[in-house]
């Protein structure tokens, strides 16, 4: 891969010296030491820190594990000024981030493996051992992705490649993990934290966060309770109704965390995640699709209405714990809900003035049990089986402008069922000190069904009926054999495959051609990697290499006046991903990842306009983000720290090339750009003061494209303060 090559050289270059090899998972683990890490060391050593993740099901030392894993920290998280998760989807090589200028309306995608914001999702995302939201696109899991707010978080843990293997379905593209701080018996501790923020020429914003965590009984019984509220600024003004600074959103909820350890080999843990997002409008700026020049002004757009959008998330779960000696019993037991409501302005689309109000439900229930060997066997295994319940529902409330009382143009009732069974399992042999092999597979079969009542004046005086159901099943598989050249340096080989599972079509009467059902589609990914630590621990580097085949791909077709999915096309995503990691001298780190990705069709789509070659949508060739952290002592218990970083996005297609399909969704390619943000502060004992300013250069990043009219920027310079206290 040539282009390949030359992606390397260039990150070379970003870092400026030469890194030692560690492990690819360092998205994350070189950065826990980069940028926080390293602020915990009191001799401010030369050796960066390591980290143990769990995303593989086994707490594991990051960089023994043989695939290509992430992990950002909480204490990054806090130098970054992160709220959310475009503050840090830079920072893990591969990890794209799809926005429909709303917080709270994601899509991720990772390895870019994605068709554009539409559809389930491709990565599957898990708080702790609890997978979060709606497998179904029913339920509109691709677009709904879980925007936690990081705090009081471990860490964020990415998994790239397909993981069907035990993680099953949506998983085709790789995971994404928050993994919470747990309860700790042994002492009373806490933190606190106020910041306030400001836009360039625009709003401000402020917040407050608060963790406490509570011995009940030494050694058996700890409480974890969490809070926070943040309001983050707007920027974007609506001309037609005068409404400044639409975008401004709001975050409020808390974690609270209950373990209980009678025995040594018996745990249990009682957990709850509650968050509510309230946004007022979008972050969408109105452009001529030709020029990318505003339409009606820099980061205004003209709505006939306003365009809120709230969000409701609630999690429960229960993990228990058990040692028996020769194995040991993990049960996941967790129940949630997500309740979401958006209105657009949808004048544009149907050429009259119209507004759509759309809400979605999701009740979803899941149970997985595990059992696992120990671990340092020559035999080590895993085996597991899962049940997942989820019911949805979509309800859509089109209107004129002015509304006519009790007359909707159309209404909509959606209800949904998903259930799903699966078992899975992986075996490593550790066939001496240097080689491992480890083999998985997973069975996984589901079932849908929904039906749909359409009503109002469009529809006329006889409600219009529409159902279905599906059923289908998927294998998925895993080879992973490394080999470890010495105590600094492991390769490591991994083919895998990942799904998404089918479903039943909505089918309009009179709709020619419409199959009743879609296909689960599927991806086999071939990787090559290299992790590995030099310097004594100064340096380290991590390089993989994959090439991903992705088949029977779900895309949303046009059938006249309406959409349906159906299975078209194939596609290749293919790069070259980078980790590293530098402490050239006590204090001071210095930080590289990166990612060069090829992804496209293999063979034309014409229900979407895709020819073969398109690029896929909203993938950049070249991703990536330069850190540089320096800590020092400044006086006796006082001491200070400095950092940069540089953020780079490369030019994406937000659609295919639209070749025959007049009805299709013009291509806009949204132009690369380069982010510089600038932090420093002072700490003393447990408190902490923090100056950052993102975005420094205020340049006017494209980050999505939901119509061609209309474009998500970057956040404008902005400058904030963040004190904490921990105590």
């Amino acid at each position: 891969m040539t282009g390949s090559t030359v992606a390397f050289s260039f990150l070379l270059l970003m870092s400026g010296m030469v890194f030692a090899a560690e492990n690819d998972t360092q998205a994350a683990g070189a950065r826990a030491a980069r940028a926080g890490d390293q602020n915990s060391d009191p001799n401010h050593s030369f050796q960066l820190t390591e980290i143990i993740v769990t995303a593989t099901k086994r707490a594991e030392l990051i960089q023994n594990v043989p695939q290509s894993i992430s992990a950002v920290t909480g204490a990054d998280l806090e130098h970054l000024g992160a709220t959310q998760i475009e503050d840090y989807f830079n920072y893990v090589p591969g990890l794209n981030f799809l926005s429909n200028g709303t917080l709270g309306q994601h899509e991720l995608s990772l390895r870019g493996i994605t068709t554009g914001l539409s559809g389930s999702g491709t990565v599957g995302i898990y708080v702790d051992d609890v997978p979060f939201g709606s497998t179904s696109g029913f339920a509109e899991g691709g677009l709904l992705a879980l925007d936690l707010v990081p705090f009081d978080l471990s860490r964020i843990e990415v998994l790239r490649g397909p993981q069907g293997t035990l993680y099953g379905s949506n998983a085709l593209g790789g995971i994404l993990k928050y993994v919470t701080n747990q309860p700790d018996s042994s002492k009373f501790d806490g933190l606190a934290q106020l910041d306030a923020s400001s836009v360039a020429g625009s709003g401000s914003g402020a917040g407050g966060k608060l963790m406490l965590n509570i011995p009940l009984s030494p050694g058996v019984a700890a409480l974890r309770v969490s809070g926070y509220y943040e309001k983050s600024p707007g920027w974007v003004e609506n001309v037609t109704l005068g409404a400044k600074d639409v975008n401004e959103s709001t975050e409020k909820g808390g974690r609270a965390a209950l373990l209980l350890t009678p025995t040594d080999a018996l745990s249990f843990k009682l957990a709850t995640v509650l968050q509510d997002i309230n946004t007022n409008g979008n972050s969408l700026e109105d452009i001529n699709p030709g020029t990318h020049d505003p339409s009606v002004g820099i980061n205004k757009q003209a709505r006939n209405v306003s365009e809120p959008f709230k969000e409701q998330f609630r999690q429960y779960s229960g993990t228990i714990k058990y040692d028996f000696g020769p194995l040991q019993l993990v049960s996941a037991t967790s129940y949630q809900t997500l309740w979401s409501i958006a209105q657009a302005d949808q004048t544009a689309n149907f050429g009259i003035p119209l507004f759509a109000d759309n809400t979605v439900t999701n009740h979803k229930f899941n149970q997985e049990l595990r059992l696992l060997s120990p671990q340092g066997q020559t035999l080590e295994w895993l085996l597991g089986a899962s049940y997942d319940s989820e019911k949805g529902q979509q309800l859509e409330d089109y209107e004129f402008l002015p509304p006519v009382a009790g007359l909707p143009l159309v209404f909509v009732t959606f209800p949904s069922h998903y259930k799903e069974h699966a078992v899975f399992g992986d075996l490593t042999w550790h066939m001496n000190s240097q080689f491992d092999l480890t083999l998985g597979g997973r069975w996984n079969k589901n079932d849908q069904d929904f039906s749909i009542t359409e009503t109002g004046a469009e529809i006329g005086p006889t409600p219009l009926l529409i159902s279905g159901t599906s059923s289908d099943t998927s294998w998925t598989w895993l080879v992973n054999p490394s080999y470890r050249v010495n105590s600094n340096l492991m390769l490591y080989a991994r083919v895998a495959t990942g799904f998404r599972p089918g479903g039943p079509n909505v089918i309009i009467p009179g709709t020619p051609g419409v199959p009743q059902t879609f296909k689960p589609d599927k991806t086999i990914n071939y990787e090559l990697g290299a992790k590995s630590q030099l310097l004594d621990g100064r340096a380290t580097l991590d390089v993989s290499v994959f090439r991903i085949n992705w088949t029977d791909i779900q895309l949303l077709q046009n059938f006249g006046r309406f959409n349906a999915f159906g299975n078209g096309s194939t596609a290749r995503s293919q790069g070259l991903e980078v980790v590293g990691s530098y402490r050239p001298l006590p204090g001071l780190t210095l930080g590289l990842d990166g990612a060069f990705t090829e992804a496209n069709l293999t063979s034309a789509a014409p229900a979407v306009g895709g020819a073969n070659g398109d690029r896929l949508p909203y993938v950049p060739r070249l991703s990536g983000a330069a850190t540089a952290d320096y800590d020092f002592p400044i006086a006796a218990h006082l001491s200070g720290f400095a950092g940069l970083s540089i953020r780079l996005t490369g030019d994406r297609n937000t659609d295919f090339s639209g070749v025959d399909c007049p009805s299709c969704t013009p291509n806009l390619t949204l132009r690369q750009y380069t982010a510089l943000d600038l932090r420093t502060g002072i700490k003393s004992g447990g408190w902490n003061a923090e100056l950052f300013v993102k975005n420094v250069t205020n340049k006017l990043g494209e980050l999505s494209s939901p119509q061609p009219t209309q474009i998500g920027l970057l956040q404008p310079r902005t400058i904030g303060v963040l004190l904490s206290s921990a105590f």
